[in-house]
């Protein structure tokens, strides 16, 4: 374990050459004796970058049960393989005008390349290439920021959209990822609480059988199940379909809501400013404890039902995507899980 005392001076000398608040990174010392690292727009940069992940006594473990991560612990730090130079991050993940710009990229001391936000405001389009990526959506939401962060499972993950993001290559890509959504969850809750991390992966293996959903039967059970806000706990704001899911309606005034999968599976979309001009992020969610939607959906799997619902409404999702009259050709469904 390394020594906290020595973790929080390397992230003083760490904020002062970046102009970083301390608050998060404290946080992340405090809970691991380790070193974390933010970005100076104040965006999710955030690793272990030393010591070995903490005890099963340690308070990390506590923070993890509560925020329902199970990535294991007593685990030796991973080591990232570094990026080397600006022009090689452009290369490896650029996937559009902007990100394929090698002015557009930076690189950390510890190997990590950050692609830098658009001034205008625009999201764009990369790609995973192997790589755990700690990115962000600019979204429309109640709170100070207006962000959702998105952590990527590489075998999972080949492109995303995103407004910014660090991206980390390990030899190990499952231990990084784990490692990367531990710091990034804990920095998140010291520096922006209300912002929601959600991990962008596949669950289980994919079963191929057709299962049909239970029946939704009351808004008001919907709405204290699933609804995390104001808007999405109001009984009034959920529609109850003919198939027996369940639409919380939009909010007239733009406004995206929290909601929880709590054993549900959702589909739906998040907007956001991209180049293509379509505006919507479809997803596929369960098993994530909060994120915020635009517009969603939700369906009640049976008993054991869940993952092949999932990868069922997954896969409905992107066929209909791709329709060009009905869907947005070249949009990329994201698939939420834990």
């Amino acid at each position: 374990m390394a020594n906290p005392k020595e973790g929080n001076r390397n992230i003083r000398r760490i904020a002062k050459a970046t102009g970083v608040a301390l608050a998060g990174a404290e946080l992340m010392s405090a809970l691991t004796g380790s070193t974390a690292v933010a970005t100076k727009d104040n965006r999710p940069s955030a690793i272990v970058v030393e010591g070995q992940m903490p005890s099963l006594n340690s308070p990390i473990t506590l923070f993890q049960r509560e925020v329902g991560v199970r990535a294991a612990v007593e685990r030796e730090y991973v080591q990232p393989i570094a990026v080397e130079s600006k022009e090689q991050a452009a290369k490896l993940f650029g996937a559009d005008a902007y990100s394929k710009d090698s002015d557009h990229w930076k690189i950390n001391e510890f190997g990590g390349a950050t692609l830098k936000p658009d001034p205008t405001g625009k999201a764009h389009r990369v790609r995973t290439n192997g790589a755990v990526v700690e990115g962000w959506i600019k979204i429309n939401k109640p709170g100070e920021h207006q962000a959702q962060t998105l952590v990527s499972r590489p075998r999972d993950v080949k492109k995303l959209d995103i407004n910014g993001g660090t991206f980390w290559r390990f030899e190990d890509e499952l231990a990084g990822w784990r490692q990367v959504r531990i710091a990034v969850i804990a920095k998140e809750a010291g520096e922006q609480p209300d912002v929601d991390v959600v991990p962008v992966c596949l669950p289980g293996k994919d079963s191929n059988r057709w299962v049909t959903p239970a029946r939704i039967k009351s808004r008001v059970t919907i709405a204290q199940r699933i609804g995390r806000d104001k808007w999405a706990r109001d009984p009034n704001n959920w529609i109850l379909n003919r198939d027996g899911s369940a639409t919380l309606r939009e909010d007239p005034s733009g406004l995206e809501h929290e909601v929880a999968t709590a054993g549900a599976v959702l589909t739906g979309w998040n907007k956001i400013d991209r180049v293509s001009g379509f505006d919507a992020s479809p997803f596929v969610a369960s098993q994530v404890r909060e994120l915020y939607a635009k517009g969603v959906t939700v369906y009640l799997p049976k008993a054991g039902d869940a993952i092949a619902l999932h990868r069922q409404l997954y896969k409905q999702t992107v066929k209909r995507e791709a329709d060009p009259i009905k869907g947005q050709p070249g949009t990329i469904v994201n698939s939420y899980c834990n």
